[in-house]
């Protein structure tokens, strides 16, 4: 699940900014769900934020995290990645540009270590959730589930993602009513409007 209070688009110089990005630096989603939902926290978990190359150039002289013939990156190296994410503990998700690197930044380890994710045939703004669950997973060795959540503030609406076939006759996600309704009353029993993003691209509504 995605849960958010009333939407904040980006500025139309941010929406431009992002279009000017390379997106083969940053992960599968990443520069689509930006756009379409804004910054916000994943799951309770994860900061998700407009790309920031400023913000570790200091810590390259640190000395936070040990290098050796191992590490995805040199200690240098640091100073140049763009982080796309930070966590509650002080972790950072971050991307190197020259390497085309995905990296995880951890504030209470020493090294740094990267991920790698498995390219996704589709690439829509529910793609990124996914690829986000796939980090928490490599990260912490546990899966977080299938239902997830993004909170920015007091949460009015519910956005579930799924994945399904289309459905040969409407062309419309043939699981939403039964997906959105178990999974987001187990989570979070809240009464709110339900939007469901479905890979079939689709969108449907459900209200309580």
């Amino acid at each position: 699940m995605y849960i958010v209070s009333q939407p904040k688009p980006l500025s139309d110089g941010q929406n431009q900014a992002l279009a000017k990005e390379d997106v083969t630096v940053y992960p599968q989603g990443y520069l689509l769900f930006l756009r379409r939902f804004g910054e916000g926290t994943y799951r309770g978990w994860l900061n998700v934020q407009l790309p920031d190359a400023e913000v570790l150039k200091p810590f390259a002289e640190y000395g936070l995290w040990e290098h050796d013939e191992n590490s995805p990156i040199s200690e240098q190296q640091i100073g140049e990645c763009i982080v796309i994410g930070t966590t509650v503990d002080g972790d950072f998700l971050a991307v190197h540009p020259q390497t085309a690197r995905l990296l995880w930044l951890p504030r209470h380890a020493e090294h740094v270590r990267a991920i790698s994710l498995q390219a996704r045939e589709q690439e829509d703004e529910g793609m990124y959730a996914l690829v986000l669950d796939e980090i928490y997973r490599q990260v912490y060795g546990i899966s977080q589930g299938r239902a997830s959540t993004m909170n920015r503030g007091r949460a009015l609406v519910a956005i579930s993602f799924c994945v399904c076939h289309k459905d040969k006759i409407s062309l419309r996600c043939p699981n939403w009513p039964t997906y959105a309704k178990t999974n987001f009353r187990r989570i979070c029993p809240l009464r709110m409007p339900i939007l469901v993003s479905c890979s079939t691209g689709s969108w449907a509504a459900m209200y309580d």
